[in-house]
């Protein structure tokens, strides 16, 4: 027998009546956010934060097996790794400035990727395709299109990176 039953004289104790009572009462206390959802009569087993929650995980689940994030772009690739390389990159990019044509001829010139037969041009490509720190560069939002950016450092060496396009972020 609980405290509820044995502070009560049985006969005058309806127990079921005083446990929906008290979980009524648990119910309304609850802030609205945390309560779960009502329809008509039908009460689903989840409150507006888990469905808020839940739509925001399948959203992002939805873009990332859809990936519908895209860029074109050309790059230099030296596979030297030391900072020399890096520093010849840096100049590089100082006399190439944000020119599309002066780019494409220093990528034919001194690449060392396959690309450098279509002047560094890479085409389009989705996130995820790239090496991770060169994706993160040219998927940033906050970098610049039609601009020569870097150099930075990927497993296969140093690049020079030109974004010719790119879809909303």
């Amino acid at each position: 027998m609980s405290f509820l039953q044995a502070s009560v004289a049985e006969e005058d104790f309806d127990y079921d009546k005083q446990k929906e009572e008290l979980k009524k009462a648990r119910d309304a206390a609850k802030p609205w956010f945390l309560r779960n959802i009502e329809i008509g009569s039908t009460k689903l087993p989840i409150s507006p934060v888990t469905g808020i929650i839940f739509s925001v995980l399948l959203i992002n689940l939805i873009n990332i097996m859809f990936n519908t994030w895209w860029a074109e772009a050309a790059h230099i690739l030296i596979e030297d790794p030391s900072s020399n390389t890096k520093k010849m990159l840096e100049a590089m990019k100082k006399d190439i400035d944000d020119d599309y044509k002066r780019f494409g001829e220093y990528a034919a010139k001194y690449s060392q990727c396959p690309s450098k037969k279509a002047k560094g041009d890479l085409g389009r490509f989705k996130s995820g395709d790239m090496a991770p720190p060169f994706d993160r560069l040219v998927f940033d939002p906050k970098s610049p299109l039609e601009t020569t950016l870097g150099p930075v450092q990927t497993q296969f060496g140093w690049h020079l990176i030109y974004i010719r396009a790119r879809s909303k972020l």
